[in-house]
């Protein structure tokens, strides 16, 4: 069967980590490359928020000292495991701010992983680790891979943004054998996905959710 065949409906494995917002309901449907473009074409702009870059080199400078106070030593085997050395953790690191939304994220491109330091933008108070996000909705839901490696499927942990606080809502796998490349809202919170692969095994799909937790996260 070719594995583009719209709308089939793809196995998913689903659970919650925060038992006050229930068990959202996925449907996955994979499309094919034609579709997404499409779907890019009329929402990839509109409904998915543009990060802006934080360039204040003082601001930048303190926030990337309040991230390495949360890591092992720079000089501990642990970190030089995950971020090679002091280095390199300083050139791959920079801080993404998404307007209207009062986070910054403090991204560190690690040896195999992203990550991403949130703090308050208006306090710089901590809010959380997590991984980069790959997407953010105008609504203030983020998604971000759980895990980056050419074994993993698309793995995917989602959050809510409620003022100035990043919250876990659940997370989700798609049953692909490949990680998340590409990922953007629709005007529903539908989430389209593009996993990695070369030119001939890119997958694509449409991952329809129920977005009543947006209402009840606390």
């Amino acid at each position: 069967m070719n594995q583009f065949v719209t709308l089939t409906i793809i196995s998913f494995l689903l659970f919650s980590a925060q038992k006050a917002f229930g068990q959202p309901i996925f449907t996955t449907i994979e499309i094919d490359s034609v579709k997404y473009a499409e779907a890019w074409n009329r929402y990839g702009n509109t409904y998915t928020v543009q990060p802006d870059t934080v360039t204040e080199p003082q601001l930048v400078q303190t926030l990337m000292e309040r991230v390495l106070k949360r890591l092992p030593d720079p000089q501990s085997e642990e970190f030089s495991q995950s971020f090679d050395c002091l280095q390199l953790f300083k050139e791959d690191f920079f801080v993404l701010k998404y307007p209207p939304f009062n986070l910054f994220m403090c991204i560190v491109l690690g040896i195999s992983d992203s990550y991403a330091f949130c703090y308050n933008s208006e306090t710089l108070k901590f809010e959380r680790e997590c991984r980069m996000p790959d997407a953010v909705s105008t609504s203030g839901v983020m998604v971000s891979q759980r895990h980056f490696d050419t074994d993993t499927s698309v793995d995917l942990n989602f959050y809510v943004i409620r003022g100035n606080h990043l919250l876990f809502a659940y997370a989700f796998a798609v049953n692909a054998t490949l990680p998340l490349k590409d990922a953007f809202f629709g005007p529903k919170q539908e989430l389209y996905v593009q996993t990695f692969g070369d030119s001939d095994y890119h997958r694509f799909f449409k991952i329809i959710f129920d977005t009543s937790f947006l209402l009840t996260t606390p």
